[in-house]
């Protein structure tokens, strides 16, 4: 008897905490734009962010401002990147 009593317990905990996480996740969910701007269909990916072809020839959207030397996040290939600037002869 005691046993059926803890398992009804748990089975119960496991039922609140998941509703508590579709509350949260549901509420969580806002929306947003990149970097702050409202986006139309009029605009365009330099409108909103700073577009940098690196050496390799390969394109990257940083935000408004681009930090030398430091981490910037790359809202094209999801993911932070170094960025360090190279003065061309």
């Amino acid at each position: 008897m005691k046993w059926q009593w803890i398992k009804e317990l748990i089975i119960l905990h496991l039922l609140c905490i998941s509703i508590l996480m579709i509350m949260f996740s549901i509420t969580s969910c806002t929306y947003s734009t990149p970097v702050g701007h409202q986006v139309t269909p009029d605009t365009t990916v330099s409108d909103i962010f700073s577009s940098v072809i690196d050496t390799d020839s390969i394109e990257h959207w940083y935000g408004n401002q681009i930090y030398s030397n430091s981490l910037n996040y790359c809202y094209y290939h999801e993911q932070y990147e170094h960025v360090r600037k190279i003065i061309s002869k």
